[in-house]
């Protein structure tokens, strides 16, 4: 019986070796330029609709982003994602919503025309964003 037990909880640990944790998710980054040129400081959303999940980040300086689900960069849901891309608002939002970097279909997954798949390991997704 004991040795049964062993066999078992050794059989269950090989398949965790072998699979992974199962985190289910992927290392997503890329770059957004605008018109071929880094856009800094945009958020980048990827929606995962069959798994109800979102997976977000924010590019730096160079137009560069890292996707974080539950943890800081830990990446996106796998599976197909709808993408949007918002810019930022100011940080008075008395003052109303500033000047357009780009065309607001951008900021909703559903009218981006972005989508990526995103599987296990690492991911690389560019946009270039148009000013019409």
């Amino acid at each position: 019986m004991f040795v049964r037990r062993v066999l078992g909880l050794a059989l269950l640990l090989c398949a965790f070796a072998v699979t992974g944790c199962g985190s289910g998710l992927g290392d997503v980054t890329g770059t957004v330029t605008l018109e071929g040129q880094p856009l800094p400081n945009v958020n980048v959303m990827f929606e995962n609709t069959q798994k109800n999940t979102r997976a977000t980040g924010t590019t730096d300086a160079a137009g560069k982003y890292r996707l974080s689900t539950n943890a800081k960069d830990d990446g996106a849901t796998l599976g197909d994602c709808k993408i949007a891309v918002n810019q930022p608002g100011p940080a008075d939002s008395s003052k109303g919503e500033g000047p357009r970097i780009f065309p607001v279909r951008y900021e909703r997954a559903d009218s981006s025309g972005f989508t990526y798949t995103v599987k296990a390991g690492k991911n690389t997704y560019d946009m270039d964003l148009k000013k019409q």
